[in-house]
């Protein structure tokens, strides 16, 4: 009995030995941002599933009952990109459901493709391409990373504190799993800004104690162990609040303030939106059709150029 058990705990420390310990998430989110500055191409996906119902307070006279309005919007994004090459490319298609107090529910459904090669985008929508060219160099433009959605969302997560809460698989690659942690500017921010779109045009009023016990936000990321790359991102959102109703906002964009706030509906929103990386530094194909050469081409004007930049 004592050499089994001698035996046992001899396995258990060679095992305790060969336990892996987790690097510090700032030593994570630090390999990341570097390897991140240095692909030559990759793709992506993500599917963005966003959903809000809006229940009046009042009881419908006729019906006695408290009308609601819902909505849902589910969009999904294949993407691929040579850093290399100064290339893109991306297919975005969209569902959208809104369903009424009565009803049937009104379906919509679109799709489109973009290019970007260079400085020009070619943007398919609607059976018809267009041409976007910009004022800048292709070398300016691709420098400051407007097209990287990973080198983007590396730099995001270094500047937010994160912990690491384990190892996960991620289709067959070993994972770092971080928390991410938002500062209450930055959290408060993206919740009342989701509030607003639900609401517009009424313009609603809504405290920082009231937003925080009313909602909840959650930011994961996976990094990969091997080539310190993220491998999926997921943001969920989630809301549910009267919130008071402070203006309307009339035809011309301006702001109508009422007579006093009014708690007139009940909102409950919530949002997935999940990021898949693959094919780190692989080749990439990316040919322009030759329909979209021929497209209407536009020049945006120096304010909207210079806006675009910023």
């Amino acid at each position: 009995m004592k050499r089994l058990i001698l035996a046992l705990a001899i396995i258990t420390v060679a095992l305790s030995g060969c336990t892996e310990k987790a690097p510090s998430s700032d030593a994570i989110k630090t390999s990341l941002n570097h390897s991140a500055a240095n692909l030559s191409a990759y793709s992506f996906t993500i599917s963005d599933n966003q959903t809000g119902s809006i229940r009046d307070l009042v009881k419908n006279n006729i019906t006695d009952s408290y009308n609601t309005t819902s909505r849902s919007d589910d969009t999904d994004v294949t993407a691929s990109i040579d850093l290399a090459g100064r290339k893109a490319e991306a297919n975005v298609s969209t569902t959208s459901i809104i369903q009424g107090p009565t009803g049937s529910p009104i379906v919509g459904n679109s799709e489109s493709t973009e290019y970007n090669i260079g400085n020009i985008t070619y943007v398919f929508q609607n059976g018809n391409w267009t041409q976007l060219k910009a004022p800048e160099s292709a070398e300016a433009i691709w420098a400051r990373g407007s097209f990287d959605i990973m080198k983007s969302r590396a730099i995001s997560i270094n500047q937010t504190q994160a912990v690491v809460i384990g190892s996960e698989s991620v289709d067959g690659k070993d994972c770092y799993k971080l928390s991410l942690i938002l500062d209450n500017q930055t959290y408060l921010g993206a919740e009342y800004n989701l509030l607003v779109r639900a609401l517009y045009p009424f313009v609603p009023e809504a405290n920082q104690t009231d937003l925080l016990k009313s909602s909840k936000n959650e930011n994961t990321a996976w990094v990969e162990k091997d080539n310190n790359l993220l491998k999926k991102y997921q943001h969920t959102m989630n809301i549910q609040m009267i919130p008071n109703i402070t203006g309307v906002v009339d035809n011309q964009g301006n702001i109508q303030r009422l007579n006093q706030t009014m708690k007139l509906v009940e909102v409950t929103l919530a949002s997935d939106s999940i990021e898949t990386y693959t094919d780190f530094n692989k080749p990439v194909v990316i040919i322009v059709p030759k329909a979209a050469l021929n497209g209407t081409m536009i020049v945006p004007s120096p304010i909207e150029a210079a806006t675009a930049s910023v």
